[in-house]
């Protein structure tokens, strides 16, 4: 949706504190959460545990384990609304979805979640140095008198494992690697409100988990990311999983998740 601008960029940038402000009182009286309901009950939550907990038996463990506990959690996402702005300054409305688990981008894709890669990463990361990103990820040419500050630049990138680096010929290649870096191409991309799409429900908040990433750092990654946008608010979505705790006979335990609505296990 395209609409005139119809207050100063500082007036929205003060309104959007005052908001963000009452959102926080909210957040700490809340009984409540708004979240996606689990498409798996707890029967299959417990046999998805088994077949990975035989899985993971057959494969490298060589010591059988039970499941000592398992319960349903719910990890907040962090849904930010925005509005774009253009040239003539007009704006376009657009949420997104950040895992305060992970700090990622989250989608969802009609069958299961998807995260972004490489957006923690950038939570630390200079101006300059997202710029550098940006630039070998669009293989803009680089000007001959700030060759040398991309290369420093660059370099630390290689080092932090944002960029990978081919030296042939004496000749140095800087790259994007997907497997490390797959970020929205942009505030408008149509998989940034996916979530946004999915049903909801109301839950006790017993189960919440705690955040790793704060809504201060989801809201500094998308404007880091897009400097022409404005964070109108930020609302809290949850989204369900089981968690087991697995138990070895000699006491160790470990713990797995399963995602609530696909059934797939969660990586660590």
């Amino acid at each position: 949706m395209i609409a005139e601008k119809t207050q100063t960029i500082g007036e929205e940038i003060e309104e959007g504190a005052e908001v963000l402000e009452q959102e926080a009182k909210e957040r700490e009286e809340a009984t409540e959460l708004v979240a996606i309901p689990p498409a798996i009950s707890e029967r299959q939550a417990r046999k998805a545990f088994d077949k990975a907990r035989k899985k993971k038996l057959l494969g490298f463990l060589g010591e059988e384990e039970r499941i000592a506990s398992m319960q349903l959690k719910y990890v907040t996402v962090w849904k930010v609304l925005f509005n774009e702005y253009n040239l003539k300054k007009e704006f376009a409305r657009n949420e997104c979805y950040i895992d305060s688990s992970t700090g990622e981008f989250l989608h969802y894709n009609g069958r299961e979640f998807l995260h972004s890669k490489g957006a923690s990463a950038l939570h630390d990361a200079s101006e300059e140095e997202l710029e550098i990103v940006k630039s070998i990820a669009l293989k803009k040419k680089i000007p001959q008198a700030s060759e040398q500050k991309f290369r420093k630049t660059a370099d630390r990138l290689v080092e932090k494992g944002i960029l990978r680096l081919e030296e042939k010929n004496g000749v140095k290649k800087y790259s994007v690697d997907e497997k490390l870096l797959d970020l929205p191409p942009g505030p408008g991309h149509e998989m940034l409100s996916s979530i946004g799409k999915m049903r909801f429900v109301t839950v006790q908040a017993l189960g919440k988990e705690m955040e790793k990433h704060s809504k201060e750092e989801a809201i500094q990654l998308v404007q880091k990311l897009w400097p022409s946008i404005i964070v109108k608010k930020v609302e809290e979505v949850h989204r369900p999983i089981f968690e087991a705790v697995l138990e070895r006979m000699n006491g160790e335990t470990k713990t797995l998740r399963i995602d609530a609505v696909s059934g797939k296990e969660i990586k660590a």
